[in-house]
């Protein structure tokens, strides 16, 4: 039969591991909230994909053209318009021939044609789409096996001691 004496020291044994083992439990939560925190995701998820599509408008004011080439010429009938002194007799309209012509427009950006009598582009604005894909994959994987080593205190049949152990781990759930 054990004596009081023996009961309490393996009481005392017995609460200081677990103590031991409490304090360790509480420093790799700790461990493990803190790599949570600096990769913003769980170790060992899926990587976040974020798609951003940014429009971006080019406006050109008064573009100049880099060549013209007449195209083809009109015959057409223009009106008149009266002054004060034009006589009553005076036709209202007259023919006249109209060159129509080719403008061509071109930067780095942008490439344009205008035809017509006296043409001219006014503005351009170009609508570029231009689409970005941002792939954010997790440094850190959490491998479920291991291999563990720790010192502590163990349990034999006859007494309880201090001592060292090496084994193989299994991380059923991570913090």
């Amino acid at each position: 039969m054990k004596t009081t004496t023996e009961v309490l020291k393996n009481v005392a044994h017995l609460t200081i591991a677990l103590l031991v083992i409490l304090i360790g439990a509480a420093t790799f939560a700790e461990t493990c909230s803190r790599q949570k925190e600096q990769h913003g995701q769980e170790p060992g998820a899926e990587p976040i994909v974020r798609i951003d599509t940014i429009r971006d408008t080019i406006r050109v004011p008064e573009p100049t053209p880099k060549s013209t080439r007449p195209i083809e010429s009109k015959k057409a009938t223009l009106p008149i318009a009266p002054t004060p002194d034009t006589p009553p007799e005076a036709p209202d309209s007259a023919n006249v021939i109209l060159q129509i012509e080719q403008r061509y427009y071109a930067d780095q950006q942008y490439e344009a044609w205008v035809s017509g009598y006296d043409a001219k582009l006014d503005s351009l604005n170009l609508y570029q789409k231009q689409v970005t894909i941002t792939k954010e994959i997790p440094t850190h994987k959490t491998n479920r096996w291991g291999i563990s080593a720790g010192a502590g205190v163990v349990a034999t049949p006859t007494r309880i001691e201090p001592g060292i152990f090496i084994g193989v781990s299994y991380t059923f759930v991570s913090f």
